[in-house]
């Protein structure tokens, strides 16, 4: 299994449960944190019996701490487990075109997205990203207007882009994912998804 990727599942898997690398070792029988560390930054690699101990200790199912390790080394996140990804933070990058299908939605960004600080962080290569959210329900639209925010038609998203549309930030749930976009006028999107991708173009 990918060493690295494992690691990195693990490492956040811990996190999100609020664990400190002593408070994880302690679990797994080990003397000191050391051999946890070795393993978070992929300098160790575990084998099948080890990833059941780990899975245990982090009381998330082998499956599905394994999945999710494939999945994010892929760019994929599913909002459909008990615990929630971290996405990528792509904050202040425009938004060059966005793509409304009937199950999906999709923003694709500028050119050359690498030089914003946020981007380089994740993937400093990246030329552009197209992240497509796999809808589960109807998406909502909110606009800004003065100091109201209003409902709008999902359909009108198409034609923010023409404002010199920004990517703000996001607010990740269980199955749903809420994004702030700033373009002439605030947009917020409200989005009822299983999963995210992130594709990241070199």
């Amino acid at each position: 299994m990918g060493r690295v990727i494992i690691g990195l599942a693990i490492r956040k898997r811990r996190k999100e449960l609020g664990l400190s690398q002593s408070e994880l070792a302690s679990r797994l029988g080990y003397k000191d944190h050391s051999t946890l560390a070795k393993v978070e930054t992929g300098v160790n690699d575990i084998t099948i019996d080890t990833l059941f101990k780990y899975a245990k200790a982090l009381d998330i199912s082998a499956t599905d701490l394994l999945n999710h390790s494939l999945d994010e080394g892929e760019g994929i996140y599913r909002l459909d487990f008990d615990y929630l990804p971290t996405f990528p933070n792509i904050h202040d990058c425009k938004v060059e075109r966005i793509i409304v299908g009937k199950d999906s939605f999709s923003l694709v960004f500028e050119r050359g997205i690498a030089r914003h600080d946020s981007v380089r962080f994740h993937h400093p290569r990246a030329d552009s990203l197209e992240i497509e959210y796999h809808l589960t329900d109807e998406p909502e639209l909110y606009l800004a207007k003065g100091r109201r925010i209003i409902p709008a038609p999902y359909e009108t998203l198409k034609d923010l882009v023409n404002e010199s549309l920004i990517y703000l930030c996001e607010y990740v749930g269980y199955k749903s994912v809420i994004i702030k976009l700033c373009g002439a006028s605030l947009a917020i999107l409200n989005l009822t998804v299983n999963q995210v991708d992130y594709r990241w173009i070199e």
